[in-house]
């Protein structure tokens, strides 16, 4: 027969196993979802429905506790590619001529260079903050929001959390260096990384339940 003290050590080990066995089951759903945000963004086109797609999964499954992860994803990204295949085709767009400016006056000499780059890091971590607190935003609209509505909510959750969003750049800029001395790291974070910083920001305190 089990003593008292057998009975507690058996009933914290069985609790430990269910925790680790709820955490596992949480990584393997994520990685999961980025595998299934990789095989989307294959056509560059869809990266930010997607994104937003993978930020309404990752809620689901972390918050709503929903194990069909292929369902979820695929279900959020054709409400994400209907209302968001505008900014997803200018998106790519923008980018590609941001990294080509940035490198044309990092390349470049003089008062010029020292001008346009005071100004087009801020603009570039501005724009990054930004589109962090959007996704963030995104969970908490209704499945019929808009372009105008997520744009108004993100900025909301970017005004409230500015030192947050700072920080999630400081963490992404990190991951990025990273990640370009290690590029394999990008199949199991690529989308992931930003996703968590924006989930980890919608959550932060303060940014919660007032956007």
């Amino acid at each position: 027969m089990a003593t008292p003290a057998q009975s507690s050590a058996s009933a914290r080990g069985a609790r430990l196993r269910g925790r680790l066995f709820s955490a596992t089951t949480i990584v393997g759903d994520l990685l999961l979802l980025h595998l299934y945000w990789l095989a989307v963004s294959a056509a560059i086109v869809t990266v930010l429905p997607a994104s937003v797609a993978l930020q309404r999964a990752i809620h689901d499954v972390l918050v709503e506790r929903r194990s069909d992860t292929a369902r979820v994803f695929f279900s959020r990204f054709g409400g994400s590619w209907r209302t968001y295949w505008v900014p997803g085709l200018v998106a790519p767009i923008l980018a590609v001529m941001y990294v080509f400016s940035l490198l044309f006056w990092a390349s470049a000499n003089g008062w010029g260079r020292t001008a346009a780059l005071a100004l087009l890091l801020p603009l570039g971590g501005f724009a990054f903050c930004a589109y962090l607190a959007t996704l963030a935003a995104a969970p908490t609209l209704p499945d019929g929001a808009g372009v105008r509505q997520t744009a108004r909510r993100g900025w909301a959750v970017l005004a409230r959390r500015p030192l947050a969003a700072a920080g999630c750049l400081v963490v992404m800029i990190t991951w990025l260096l990273l990640l370009s001395r290690i590029p394999t790291l990008a199949l199991v974070g690529l989308g992931l990384v930003p996703a968590l910083l924006a989930l980890w920001l919608a959550k932060a305190p303060g940014a919660a339940g007032r956007t």
